[in-house]
């Protein structure tokens, strides 16, 4: 049995196959993604990349499964949009809106009342990770609910397949000087 390792990208990520011919025909027997093995013996192998999701089965056919944008950590983790259970703050999403309440700090003099709209990352060890602004009220308010959200206590981690991952989670954050 001749082995053969071909590249191919795709949905931008690099995916090694190991080819071997069986009866006279190419079959794939294993995948190289992301530095991970996979193997193909009597199963269907998905892989999920920036792009979306890619399924190889045994036959060697490759399928794209999904288009929705997935983003990548600095180290090559998924970041997922959704998942089985989300993550969780400690004592809830009550318990994070009174965090925020009680560490905002208003500009001086201000009348400006509005939202900022978060999306950071929970990291699968619970953590804090990546911050951005998606929706800004103004530079010095989106600064502030930034500098708030990267003082969080650890989060309960998000979970797929019973294992802790990366997810990204968008949190409104209200300027009402009047609630202060």
């Amino acid at each position: 049995m001749e082995k053969v390792l071909l590249k191919i990208a795709t949905c931008l990520i690099l995916v090694l196959l190991q080819v071997a011919q069986v009866n006279g025909q190419n079959q794939v027997i294993a995948v190289t993604a992301a530095g991970d093995t996979l193997d193909l013996t009597g199963s269907t192998v998905k892989i999920f990349g920036e792009e979306g999701t890619v399924e190889i089965d045994t036959d060697g056919n490759v399928s794209l499964l999904k288009t929705e944008r997935l983003s990548l950590t600095d180290s090559g983790d998924m970041i997922y949009k959704s998942v089985e259970i989300m993550p969780r703050y400690p004592g809830g999403e009550n318990a994070l809106l009174k965090f925020f309440k009680n560490h905002i700090q208003y500009p001086a003099d201000t009348t400006i009342q509005g939202r900022v709209v978060l999306q950071f990352e929970v990291k699968k060890n619970g953590r804090v990770g990546h911050v951005k602004v998606v929706r800004s009220l103004a530079p010095e308010f989106d600064a502030e609910a930034v500098r708030v959200c990267k003082m969080l206590l650890n989060f309960l981690p998000g979970r797929q397949n019973g294992q802790p991952v990366n997810v990204w989670y968008t949190l409104p954050v209200t300027f009402d000087p009047e609630s202060r």
